[in-house]
This record gives C-alpha cells, structure tokens and sequence, in this order.
C-alpha cells in the first residue's frame, strides 16, 4: 500500500465522526465530566451510527449492484450510501439528544456531521466532491469553532490544516480528484462544521422541536 493510499485510508471520512468525538472528550474534562454517566453508551452510539451501520449499507449496496467499491470512485455511486450515512447519524443524534443534555455542543458536532453526510450525498447527484476533505474539513471547522468558544485549540487545529493537507495531497497525487472538487469539499466542511457549532443553542432548539413533532409518530 503506497503513502497516499495509506492516508486516505487512515483519514477516511466514515471515522471523521469518531474522531472528532474522542478529541473533544480527552481534551474538555468539563464536557466529558458531564456525560460521564453515559460515556460508554455515548461512544457506541457514535460508533455504531457514523462507522458500522454506513459502512455495512456501503457493503450491501455495492454486493447488490455487483458493482462499486468503499472508495466510491464515481458520483453514482455514492448517492445512495451517503443517504444511508446521513439518515443512521441522523437516528444517532436522536439518541444522543438525551444523553447530551449537559453538554449539547457535542449533539451540535456530531449533527454538523450529518448535515455533512447529506449535503455531500446531494452534491453527488451531479458532481465528485471529495468526501475525504468534507470529512477532514468538518473535523478542523469542528476545532475552530470550539476555539472560537473555548479560546482553546491551536494545537488541535494546527494538526488538523497539516492533516488536511495531507489528505488533499493524498487525493491528488492519486488522481481521485482535481483542483477544485478538494477546495471545496473542505472548504464546505469547514464552513458547516463552524456555523453549525458556533450556533449549538440554536441548534439545540431546532432538533428539540423536531423531536417533539415527530414524538407522536415514535
């Protein structure tokens, strides 16, 4: 396996998610203390709605279309897994909404990444944008916003624009991508990332009235 290969394949975007979550608890001990009762389910959560679940839909989509691979080398082929990614982080913010009721910027990142997931997914109707820099975006634009909130994270950030530029050197030089279908999947998962996060307490109110609406349903 050749360098750039092994960097997308360590930074894929399905394990953005994770990432990003576990960062966040082993370096704001306020947060983590309060979702302490909870932690471990919290990290299942996570695990099973933004890695198994999407990657097991990718698995079965393509043994059905006989076609494809995890890589989602064309646009086609990555409409319907990204939906399927969308709607399980989706279902795991549901969960998550109760156990983050002390610390609801963590429910705010992980919809930031949903939101992500299905923008991407509609993006891909018509165009290849990098999945890759959406996810490694998301991740940094996550971290900027906590600095913004926090005045916290230059380290965190600081690794994350290498990494980032590592990945988007990674997708080039393996001919994945051009120019622009890069800068804009990371600019747009930069851009989402902080608006969603610096407005967590909108955010909040928003899938709190979703929820309700949708409780008689449930």
């Amino acid at each position: 396996m050749n360098l750039e290969k092994l960097i997308s394949f360590f930074f894929h975007p399905v394990f953005m998610p994770f990432l990003m979550f576990h960062l966040v608890l082993i370096t704001l001990p306020e947060i983590s203390t309060s979702v302490s009762f909870a932690i471990e389910l919290a990290y299942w959560i996570v695990i099973i709605s933004s890695i198994i679940i999407p990657l097991t839909a990718t698995c079965i989509f393509i043994r059905l279309n006989k076609k494809g691979s995890l890589e989602m080398v064309t646009k086609k082929e990555r409409v319907v897994p990204l939906l399927y990614s969308s709607c399980s982080m989706f279902i795991g913010c549901l969960f998550l909404n109760n156990l983050f009721i002390y610390a609801p910027i963590l429910l705010s990142m992980f919809f930031g990444a949903s939101i992500i997931s299905l923008f991407a997914s509609m993006i891909s109707f018509f165009w290849k944008i990098s999945l890759h820099m959406l996810g490694v975006g998301g991740s940094l634009g996550a971290f900027i916003a906590l600095g913004l909130l926090y005045n916290n994270f230059l380290g965190i950030i600081i690794v994350f624009i290498f990494i980032s530029g590592c990945v988007g050197y990674a997708r080039l030089k393996s001919g994945s991508h051009n120019e622009s279908q890069i800068y804009i999947g990371f600019f747009l998962g930069v851009f989402i990332e902080v608006l969603i996060t610096v407005n967590y307490s909108s955010v909040i109110s928003v899938i709190s009235i979703f929820l309700s609406s949708i409780a008689p349903i449930l």
